[in-house]
Protein backbone atom coordinates (compact mmCIF):
# COMPACT_ATOMS: atom_id res chain seq x y z
CA UNK A 1 0.00 0.00 0.00
CA UNK A 2 1.29 3.48 -1.39
CA UNK A 3 1.31 6.55 1.37
CA UNK A 4 -1.18 8.92 0.26
CA UNK A 5 0.65 11.78 2.08
CA UNK A 6 3.71 12.03 0.61
CA UNK A 7 2.80 12.58 -3.06
CA UNK A 8 -0.07 14.87 -2.00
CA UNK A 9 3.40 16.74 -0.72
CA UNK A 10 4.96 16.70 -3.28
CA UNK A 11 1.84 17.48 -5.52
CA UNK A 12 0.94 20.92 -3.21
CA UNK A 13 -0.25 24.29 -4.95
CA UNK A 14 1.24 26.38 -2.14
CA UNK A 15 2.63 30.11 -3.45
CA UNK A 16 4.90 31.75 -0.99
CA UNK A 17 5.16 35.46 -1.13
CA UNK A 18 7.85 37.53 0.33
CA UNK A 19 7.69 41.48 0.93
CA UNK A 20 9.94 44.00 2.30
CA UNK A 21 10.08 46.49 4.62
CA UNK A 22 12.73 48.95 4.86
CA UNK A 23 12.87 52.39 6.52
CA UNK A 24 13.72 55.36 4.70
CA UNK A 25 14.67 58.49 7.05
CA UNK A 26 13.25 56.20 10.08
CA UNK A 27 10.06 55.66 8.12
CA UNK A 28 8.77 52.47 7.60
CA UNK A 29 8.12 51.49 3.82
CA UNK A 30 6.51 48.09 2.55
CA UNK A 31 7.38 46.89 -0.67
CA UNK A 32 3.83 44.05 -1.24
CA UNK A 33 4.92 41.41 -3.72
CA UNK A 34 2.75 40.82 -6.46
CA UNK A 35 3.75 37.36 -7.69
CA UNK A 36 5.27 34.37 -5.27
CA UNK A 37 8.49 34.33 -4.98
CA UNK A 38 8.67 30.32 -5.81
CA UNK A 39 7.38 31.36 -9.32
CA UNK A 40 10.23 33.89 -10.17
CA UNK A 41 11.44 31.76 -13.07
CA UNK A 42 8.21 31.18 -14.66
CA UNK A 43 6.59 34.51 -13.32
CA UNK A 44 9.43 37.03 -12.47
CA UNK A 45 9.77 38.99 -9.63
CA UNK A 46 6.96 42.15 -8.77
CA UNK A 47 6.49 44.74 -5.67
CA UNK A 48 5.36 47.70 -5.33
CA UNK A 49 4.55 49.91 -2.71
CA UNK A 50 1.55 49.42 -0.17
CA UNK A 51 0.57 52.78 0.01
CA UNK A 52 2.31 56.45 -0.15
CA UNK A 53 4.54 57.35 2.05
CA UNK A 54 5.42 60.70 4.01
CA UNK A 55 8.83 60.84 4.40
CA UNK A 56 8.81 64.12 6.28
CA UNK A 57 11.08 67.61 5.82
CA UNK A 58 13.04 67.61 2.42
CA UNK A 59 15.77 68.97 3.47
CA UNK A 60 16.20 66.17 7.18
CA UNK A 61 15.56 63.30 3.93
CA UNK A 62 18.33 64.91 1.95
CA UNK A 63 20.46 65.09 4.95
CA UNK A 64 19.59 61.07 6.06
CA UNK A 65 20.19 59.96 2.73
CA UNK A 66 23.72 61.77 2.36
CA UNK A 67 25.08 60.73 5.85
CA UNK A 68 23.67 57.35 4.72
CA UNK A 69 25.38 57.27 1.66
CA UNK A 70 28.53 58.36 3.48
CA UNK A 71 28.27 61.53 0.92
CA UNK A 72 30.44 64.45 2.12
CA UNK A 73 28.70 67.30 4.21
CA UNK A 74 30.06 69.81 1.98
CA UNK A 75 28.21 68.69 -0.96
CA UNK A 76 24.52 68.96 1.10
CA UNK A 77 25.62 71.91 3.04
CA UNK A 78 23.59 74.22 0.54
CA UNK A 79 20.29 71.92 1.54
CA UNK A 80 20.86 71.86 5.19
CA UNK A 81 17.45 71.35 6.75
CA UNK A 82 18.66 73.97 9.60
CA UNK A 83 18.80 77.70 8.40
CA UNK A 84 21.41 78.55 10.43
CA UNK A 85 23.77 75.50 9.42
CA UNK A 86 22.98 76.15 5.64
CA UNK A 87 26.04 77.09 3.24
CA UNK A 88 24.34 80.56 1.40
CA UNK A 89 24.99 80.75 -2.48
CA UNK A 90 24.66 84.49 -2.43
CA UNK A 91 22.48 84.74 -4.90
CA UNK A 92 19.16 85.68 -2.99
CA UNK A 93 16.46 83.87 -5.00
CA UNK A 94 18.31 80.94 -5.23
CA UNK A 95 19.03 81.25 -1.22
CA UNK A 96 15.00 82.14 -1.28
CA UNK A 97 14.00 78.95 -2.72
CA UNK A 98 16.05 77.01 -1.36
CA UNK A 99 15.17 78.06 2.28
CA UNK A 100 11.63 77.16 0.78
CA UNK A 101 12.43 73.98 -0.40
CA UNK A 102 13.48 72.15 2.38
CA UNK A 103 10.62 73.17 4.44
CA UNK A 104 8.53 70.82 1.51
CA UNK A 105 6.69 67.70 2.97
CA UNK A 106 8.67 64.55 0.65
CA UNK A 107 5.79 61.55 0.03
CA UNK A 108 7.09 58.50 -2.00
CA UNK A 109 3.71 58.24 -3.98
CA UNK A 110 4.92 54.93 -6.13
CA UNK A 111 7.12 52.53 -6.20
CA UNK A 112 7.32 49.60 -8.19
CA UNK A 113 10.17 47.39 -9.36
CA UNK A 114 9.44 44.25 -11.89
CA UNK A 115 12.33 41.75 -13.26
CA UNK A 116 11.01 39.30 -15.59
CA UNK A 117 10.28 35.70 -16.44
CA UNK A 118 13.21 33.74 -17.61
CA UNK A 119 11.24 32.90 -20.67
CA UNK A 120 9.91 36.33 -21.48
CA UNK A 121 11.46 38.09 -24.26
CA UNK A 122 12.41 41.62 -22.85
CA UNK A 123 14.42 40.68 -19.96
CA UNK A 124 15.07 44.53 -18.98
CA UNK A 125 14.15 45.14 -15.45
CA UNK A 126 11.23 47.68 -14.97
CA UNK A 127 11.13 50.32 -12.31
CA UNK A 128 8.83 53.23 -11.62
CA UNK A 129 9.03 55.63 -8.90
CA UNK A 130 6.96 58.81 -8.36
CA UNK A 131 7.32 61.55 -5.83
CA UNK A 132 5.36 64.72 -4.17
CA UNK A 133 6.56 67.99 -2.28
CA UNK A 134 4.08 69.98 -0.85
CA UNK A 135 3.65 72.84 1.74
CA UNK A 136 2.34 72.81 5.15
CA UNK A 137 -0.16 75.83 4.65
CA UNK A 138 2.15 77.34 7.92
CA UNK A 139 5.31 76.67 5.99
CA UNK A 140 6.55 79.23 3.94
CA UNK A 141 6.60 77.72 0.34
CA UNK A 142 8.45 79.22 -2.50
CA UNK A 143 8.16 82.82 -3.54
CA UNK A 144 4.99 83.08 -4.60
CA UNK A 145 3.22 86.77 -6.27
CA UNK A 146 -0.21 86.36 -6.21
CA UNK A 147 -1.53 85.17 -9.74
CA UNK A 148 0.73 82.15 -10.22
CA UNK A 149 1.85 79.93 -7.34
CA UNK A 150 3.84 77.22 -6.43
CA UNK A 151 1.44 74.44 -4.22
CA UNK A 152 2.89 71.38 -5.14
CA UNK A 153 5.76 69.71 -7.49
CA UNK A 154 5.90 65.77 -8.51
CA UNK A 155 8.18 63.98 -10.08
CA UNK A 156 7.97 60.48 -11.96
CA UNK A 157 10.80 58.38 -12.83
CA UNK A 158 10.06 55.19 -14.77
CA UNK A 159 11.82 52.39 -16.90
CA UNK A 160 9.89 49.94 -19.08
CA UNK A 161 6.68 51.36 -18.29
CA UNK A 162 3.90 52.38 -21.35
CA UNK A 163 3.26 55.77 -21.53
CA UNK A 164 -0.58 54.94 -19.84
CA UNK A 165 0.75 52.81 -16.97
CA UNK A 166 2.59 56.44 -16.24
CA UNK A 167 -0.07 58.45 -17.33
CA UNK A 168 -2.31 56.40 -14.52
CA UNK A 169 0.30 56.44 -11.90
CA UNK A 170 0.59 60.85 -12.35
CA UNK A 171 -3.44 61.06 -12.55
CA UNK A 172 -3.33 59.29 -8.91
CA UNK A 173 -0.37 61.46 -7.40
CA UNK A 174 -2.05 64.55 -8.65
CA UNK A 175 -5.29 63.36 -7.26
CA UNK A 176 -3.68 63.07 -3.71
CA UNK A 177 -2.08 66.32 -3.68
CA UNK A 178 -3.88 69.18 -0.62
CA UNK A 179 -6.67 70.47 -2.88
CA UNK A 180 -7.13 74.60 -2.66
CA UNK A 181 -10.44 75.33 -0.77
CA UNK A 182 -12.36 77.51 -3.12
CA UNK A 183 -10.29 76.11 -6.83
CA UNK A 184 -11.58 75.38 -9.68
CA UNK A 185 -10.47 71.44 -9.08
CA UNK A 186 -12.76 71.46 -5.76
CA UNK A 187 -15.77 72.35 -7.63
CA UNK A 188 -15.04 70.06 -10.86
CA UNK A 189 -14.83 72.67 -13.80
CA UNK A 190 -13.57 75.95 -14.72
CA UNK A 191 -11.05 77.94 -16.17
CA UNK A 192 -8.10 79.79 -15.37
CA UNK A 193 -9.50 83.15 -14.36
CA UNK A 194 -12.52 82.45 -13.40
CA UNK A 195 -13.75 82.38 -9.85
Amino acid sequence: MADSTSSDQQQSTADVYVGLQVSINDNPVNLMPKTPINKIEENGLELSLEKPVNIGELGAAIESIGQSLAVPAKATAYLAADRTKRTKTNFTPIDNFIDDMVTAELTIEALEYKKPAKNELDQNTKYLFAASVTWDKSQPKPDNSGFFEINAMYVLIADGYAPEKTQEVLSGVIKSLPQIEGSSQDEGEGKVGEK
